[in-house]
């Protein structure tokens, strides 16, 4: 082993130092890494949303049952707008009324004791024709205020054509083994036979028969795919809060949900048209929105006991709404 000198043992020592003084310069820096995902836009970024209408065809039936009866009606006048994010069902967010003055019995051959029962109705729900008009605006309009909308765990959108599409080039590449479709072929003209005629008679001349050009689909369109509607559906359970006759409550109600396109449904795409229907009648309870005998004063009356028993304790709400874009 070679000794040392005396300049090699400072040169080593200058050497141990230099390393010493580097590593703590480089203490005192530490090292960020760069955040990999994309910088936050300083733009506000919503995803775009469609306000739906309530068509006037839409529909609020309700069924009161109990061991005698069973009493079944409607709510024709329905109201309200939905806002839909295209992007997140689930934020859906509105409200629908229904105009309880206008109720009707639908389960009653005689007019007139329809009209009646429809009168003793609207006096337990607070509209008797005595009732002073303010406080009748403010019992008139029943509402159901949306907030959460949960699509079931075991629904899936499916896809239904409501018509079938003229056959494309993207449908026919897929299985080379069918023959491609060929045209119609038209039937013979038959010939016209002129039937005998009596001396003096008219000739009776042929119909001139309809062409077949406009049902038989030209060669310039044979490739191009027909515009068909198209829906998808899915079940889901709509929560919000009811108020009637001036009582709030949370429920929940288990709809369809079909949503129609003008053509292929696609990402940003708008329906046409939404249609909600229910899966399961709402459950309303009569005594958690003071529901219950009165007379056209809107007094609690006893005498009609018997026709609240009758009644029942609950009326099952089924709802058949038609939502458009405004």
């Amino acid at each position: 082993m070679r000794a040392l000198h005396g300049g090699e043992v400072r040169t080593g020592w200058c050497l141990i130092c230099l390393a010493c003084l580097t590593g703590c310069e480089q203490d005192e820096v530490f090292y960020e890494p760069s955040d990999p995902r994309p910088a936050a836009s300083t733009e506000a970024t919503t995803s775009p949303s469609i306000r739906l209408r309530i068509s006037p065809e839409s529909r609020v039936t309700f069924e009161l049952a109990s061991r005698e009866q069973t009493t079944r009606g409607q709510f024709p006048l329905v109201r309200g707008e939905l806002s839909v994010p295209l992007a997140d069902l689930t934020a859906a967010t509105g409200r629908v009324e229904v105009d309880l003055g206008a109720l009707r019995l639908t389960d009653l051959e005689d007019d007139a004791e329809a009209r009646l029962r429809a009168e003793r109705a609207r006096n337990w729900l607070n509209l008797g024709a005595s009732r002073p008009e303010a406080v009748r605006e403010r019992a008139r309009w029943a509402g159901f205020t949306l907030a959460t909308v949960n699509p079931s765990a075991v629904s899936v959108y499916q896809a239904r054509r409501s018509a079938l599409a003229l056959p494309s080039s993207e449908a026919g590449a897929g299985d080379a083994s069918k023959p491609a479709p060929t045209a119609k072929q038209a039937p013979p003209a038959r010939p016209h036979v002129i039937a005998p005629r009596a001396p003096g008679e008219d000739v009776e001349l042929p119909e001139p028969e309809e062409s077949s050009d406009e049902a038989a689909p030209s060669d310039a369109g044979a490739g191009e795919r027909r515009r068909v509607p198209e829906q998808r559906t899915l079940r889901a359970v709509l929560s919000g809060q009811l108020t009637l006759n001036q009582f709030r409550k949370e429920l929940q109600v288990e709809v369809s949900l079909a949503f129609e396109f003008p053509d292929r449904a696609a990402p940003g795409v708008a329906p046409t048209r939404v249609l909600v229907t229910s899966v399961k009648p709402l459950r309303v309870s009569l005594s958690d929105f003071a529901i219950e005998p009165r007379d056209a004063h809107g007094v609690v009356d006893a005498s009609q006991a018997e026709l609240k028993r009758r009644a029942g304790s609950e009326a099952r709400v089924s709802l058949a709404l038609v939502l458009e874009p405004q």
